[in-house]
């Protein structure tokens, strides 16, 4: 697993947080950002929260259960459908939005690594309540994360069949979409998903770390609690190296040594029966990809207003994707395909979708929008992620 050179994970997770506008005259969908919730006079973002504290917040909570369960209900063939939005990370290596495969470049996923669509799904199951607080939960809401490097097991709901929600009816116990996703075509289609690729095509489901088919969630969390995360969470914020601190340029002050170990301790270390996590290609369906993935933008959010002068080098891409082939170069202008501009037309570039402003969002530790000097918000930071992740050390 390889994080691309993205300052804020605008790829999947864009979708999932912010608008998609659908360009007639372009016939492409425009990802903007979201514009509720966002206070009129301190321009105050809503934040994306951790989601060991979105539990505890009945209405927003209740929103997103329901926001996930409608997504991943939708048929497979539509553009906005679960499937759809995942595969754009791996597997079924098809083109998403008409931007098609480059033949010089190799069959795999655009990755140039969701929070769009969810947030379209709130808005309409909001409008079911009678009461105003859940629209202003759905105007506010957020995609959560998962601060695996400050708490390195999975949360426990993330593991439970069944989750309690205030439907728009009444208190009910309904089936979790975080715990797994279940295939709407199978068996799979072999074309997508050939047969030679190992166990993986034969689950119906999405599985983590399985033992005879099942998943197996107190391993996963043992494999979390050995990869030491904090430390080498920490480590990564001591560089000032934006390529080193994002890719595989240095394991040891980069944020994705930590992507990778979770990714590697959810899918499990038989290579033989994987979960779904730990195939790069197949990683995207677990509903548990997004919550890794918005808090490795959390870092990379963080880690940017502490050296809010450090951006990607140029550099070759030595393992391709969708579109650009091996050994191209990347830079902060290559298009972060198949995603858009709001005119359908023009491709996302990393200088484009540097700030989480662009999309209309924030995080808890990154206040952006306070009347702080660029150094003064990089010492609010700095003191927040040597409490968080380096608690009574000395550097």
């Amino acid at each position: 697993m390889r994080l691309q050179l993205i300052p804020s994970f605008v790829d999947l997770l864009l979708l999932f947080s912010a608008h998609l506008i659908y360009s007639a005259q372009a016939q492409h969908y425009g990802v903007t950002g979201i514009k509720t919730g966002i206070d009129p006079q301190t321009g105050a973002r809503p934040a994306r929260r951790n989601i060991l504290d979105m539990q505890n917040d009945i209405p927003t909570w209740s929103l997103y259960i329901q926001s996930l369960t409608a997504m991943q209900e939708v048929p497979e063939g539509d553009l906005l459908s679960w499937f759809q939005i995942a595969g754009i990370h791996g597997r079924p290596y098809i083109s998403w939005d008409g931007i098609e495969w480059n033949p010089e470049a190799p069959q795999i996923g655009y990755c140039t690594h969701f929070n769009q669509i969810l947030a379209g799904h709130a808005q309409k199951i909001a409008k079911q309540y009678n009461s105003q607080i859940y629209q202003t939960a759905a105007d506010k809401f957020r995609i959560p994360y998962w601060d695996w490097a400050l708490n390195p097991r999975m949360p426990d709901v993330v593991n439970a069949p069944n989750v309690v929600i205030e439907t728009p009816s009444g208190q009910a116990s309904v089936p979790n979409p975080l715990l797994l996703y279940s295939f709407q075509e199978f068996p799979l289609n072999s074309t997508w998903f050939p047969e030679g690729e190992g166990r993986l095509t034969t689950y119906p489901t999405t599985v983590r770390n399985p033992i005879d088919g099942v998943s197996n969630p107190d391993t996963v969390n043992a494999n979390l609690g050995n990869a030491q995360l904090m430390q080498r969470t920490y480590a990564a914020f001591l560089g000032n190296n934006y390529n080193k601190m994002a890719t595989s340029i240095s394991q040891n002050t980069a944020f994705e040594y930590g992507h990778n170990k979770v990714h590697q301790a959810i899918g499990g270390f038989n290579p033989t029966n994987p979960g779904h996590m730990g195939t790069f290609s197949y990683a995207a369906f677990d509903p548990i990809f997004f919550l890794l993935h918005t808090n490795v933008d959390r870092l990379l959010a963080m880690w940017q207003a502490i050296n809010p002068t450090e951006f990607i080098v140029p550099e070759k891409d030595n393992e391709g994707s969708f579109t650009n082939p091996v050994g191209a170069m990347v830079s902060a202008s290559t298009p972060l395909t198949p995603f858009t501009m709001v005119d359908g037309e023009t491709p996302y570039t990393s200088t484009s979708a540097r700030y989480t402003s662009t999309f209309g969002y924030s995080y808890p530790e990154v206040p952006d929008w306070l009347p702080w000097t660029p150094a003064e918000l990089a010492a609010n930071v700095s003191t927040q992620v040597k409490a968080l992740y380096n608690p009574g050390g000395t550097r």
